[in-house]
């Protein structure tokens, strides 16, 4: 595995550019359009779409998750 700086310098590259917001945008739009009770017609799809909107979510905070990471590794190192 890449050495922790320069792994969390190549994320930190990665969120300053702009297709990365806009990626971020997109996958939103989709988590919110799938949190909806009223469409899912049974047990398999509800599981499927908590596995979906897990997915999503984990990308949607994975600038965040980052930084917390980052943050803790600076403190006990």
């Amino acid at each position: 595995m890449k050495e922790d700086k320069e792994f969390f310098d190549g994320r930190y590259r990665l969120f300053e550019v702009d297709g990365w917001r806009d990626l971020v945008e997109e996958l939103t739009l989709m988590a919110e359009s799938l949190n909806n009770v009223s469409t899912i017609k049974d047990e398999k799809s509800l599981f499927e779409v908590q596995g979906q909107l897990s997915i999503l979510n984990m990308l949607i905070t994975l600038e965040e998750q980052t930084k917390l990471i980052d943050t803790d590794n600076s403190i006990t190192t």
